[in-house]
């Protein structure tokens, strides 16, 4: 059970980290409205990459939390 927690942080992390350069990516190219939707849709499937920043974020977020309960419940120190 341990071993799945660390696991799915692992995967919280680095999919949160994908989908926020992705969004920031999206975000910084792409210079009018119309284009930068366009390309939301297509790379982010959302309106904009503000929603994606959000949910990045959290899911991030997430991500260290369960690492650090994780690493707590195995019996070793955070620090």
């Amino acid at each position: 059970m341990l071993k799945s927690g660390k696991i799915l942080a692992w995967l919280c992390i680095i999919f949160g980290a994908v989908r926020l350069s992705l969004a920031l990516w999206v975000s910084a190219t792409f210079e009018t409205q119309e284009a930068m939707i366009a390309a939301s849709r297509r790379y982010l499937a959302t309106e904009n990459s503000g929603e994606v920043i959000g949910r990045a974020l959290y899911t991030l977020a997430f991500g260290i939390v369960l690492g650090v309960l994780a690493k707590i419940a195995n019996g070793k120190s955070a620090a």
